[in-house]
């Protein structure tokens, strides 16, 4: 496929799916995040404020916040007096495995960090996180002791040392050393409400020491849901407000350029068409960039989406290779991955969008209301604008389903295309197969193509092995062809 986009660059072939990892190199950056970690961590790196702070960078799945955490973890290593300090939450399911890990963690990373000796820091902060790890507390305050921890010890651990001397000790080490510890955390969202709970715990009530700074990266709806049914609060805005009481400085990630995501998805789109070995002319090029802006490109809004659609491309592609419409799949493949509900709508009722079903009077060819309604639970969770983008995509890719008529004879204009339209295609697309009772068109088309060097024992020899006695008809019918 070529020219796709004017801008578009070349790619490489590959055979194997696009990766979904973030990327660590500030060269690599094509949705403008760079500058934006740039900032932040320059905003750390220069304060002079020795209280901790605690930044939020928003934003939904697949955005790019790993990306952005990565880049400013390269940026805070080019300043001697930031320790940055990576914490993965995911590890640790209970709060006192949690606070252990955690501030184990802190001690090694300074360790490894500071050319003095930095024994007692590291005794220090280990020791904090085995006085907390007994007691459980609530963003409310609220003090108990945690399960499985008995009360002898909770006393044992609170009359080791005082807390609070032991922040001070800390306290005073970072500032006499004159570094700031920045701790980064990822993927806070995809935990489960209670560690979504211990987690904003750990930072609120028991890390905030001076000379640090937390960066933490996290859907906030998702988080603010977590924690409002946690503590089943009557007030809708219960989450929120937490949030805002733990973090300072929430950031929203910019939203992903159109043309820079399109131009991603587009080099995805190549990279299959070239792995599946297809051509495809400039016209049907054309085509489907012209249905893919107006139906698909709407709901492309992350880079992992882009990602996504490609790796869907990568696997139908070869399989149908030949038994399909290319364009048609690559539409069909793009429903599925920004219309799942839909996808799974169309795959179950074959009978409302076909032709067979479709010529005669009746509930779905009556008009587009008619219609819109039909498909209102496959439409849910759309906005406008995008049901009316799935809804021409439906058209183009469903003549029945406009508003013109069309006659029988339109069946095998669409079967000869191997369109989606057709009766005798549309199960292929949604099984990835050749489906039982039919023939493979790819086999039949080696067969006519080797007819004039086989003999006719040859053809014989052929023919039983394509033919069954469930796609005798069907194998007729396209000989004729």
């Amino acid at each position: 496929m070529t020219n796709v986009h004017e801008e578009q660059g070349k790619v490489e072939s590959a055979n194997t799916f696009v990766s979904d990892g973030a990327i660590t190199n500030p060269s690599l950056d094509r949705f403008r995040r760079w500058p934006f970690a740039l900032r932040i961590a320059q905003t750390i790196a220069t304060r002079e404020d020795p209280n901790c702070i605690v930044i939020g960078i928003y934003g939904a799945w697949g955005e790019g916040k790993t990306t952005v955490l990565n880049f400013i973890q390269h940026e805070l290593k080019q300043y001697p007096n930031i320790i940055p300090v990576k914490f993965n939450p995911w590890r640790f399911g209970d709060e006192a495995t949690l606070l252990k890990s955690f501030f184990k963690t802190l001690a090694d990373a300074l360790k490894k960090s500071l050319s003095t000796s930095v024994e007692k820091i590291g005794e220090w902060l280990q020791e904090y996180g085995a006085i907390l790890s007994p007691i459980s507390l609530t963003l409310s305050g609220v003090v108990s002791i945690s399960p499985g921890e008995g009360t002898k010890e909770f006393g044992k651990s609170l009359s080791a040392v005082e807390l609070d001397t032991l922040k001070e000790r800390i306290e005073k080490y970072l500032k006499d050393a004159k570094v700031r510890v920045v701790i980064l955390m990822d993927d806070i969202d995809r935990l489960d409400k209670v560690e979504i709970n211990n987690v904003f715990k750990l930072i609120k009530l028991t890390a905030d020491f001076s000379y640090t700074a937390y960066v933490l990266a996290f859907d906030n709806r998702m988080a603010a849901a977590a924690l409002r049914e946690k503590y089943v609060s009557a007030d809708t805005d219960a989450g929120e407000s937490f949030l805002d009481k733990i973090i300072q400085v929430p950031l929203h990630l910019p939203k992903a350029d159109t043309i820079a995501l399109r131009k991603l998805c587009f080099e995805g789109v190549e990279q299959a068409i070239h792995t599946a070995q297809i051509d495809v002319t400039q016209d049907q090029a054309n085509e489907f960039v012209r249905h893919f802006i107006s139906g698909l490109e709407i709901r492309l809004q992350t880079p992992r989406s882009a990602k996504r659609y490609s790796n869907a491309l990568l696997f139908a592609l070869p399989i149908l290779k030949g038994e399909v419409n290319s364009i048609d799949l690559m539409l069909i493949e793009g429903i599925r991955v920004f219309y799942p509900r839909l996808y799974t709508f169309i795959r179950a009722n074959s009978n409302l969008f076909l032709q067979s079903s479709s010529k005669y009077s009746g509930p779905f060819g009556e008009d587009d209301k008619k219609k819109q309604a039909l498909l209102s639970s496959a439409f849910e969770g759309l906005t406008s604008d995008e049901a009316q983008a799935a809804t021409s995509l439906l058209k183009e890719l469903f003549p029945c389903f406009g508003k013109m008529g069309y006659g029988s004879n339109w069946e095998e204009t669409w079967a000869k295309g191997k369109r989606i339209a057709s009766e005798f295609y549309f199960g292929r697309y949604f099984s990835y197969a050749i489906p039982e009772g039919d023939v493979s068109d790819v086999a039949i088309e080696d067969f006519i193509s080797n007819l004039s060097k086989l003999s006719v024992e040859e053809i014989v020899v052929s023919l039983n092995e394509i033919v069954t006695p469930r796609n005798a008809d069907n194998l007729v019918l396209k000989l004729r062809d």
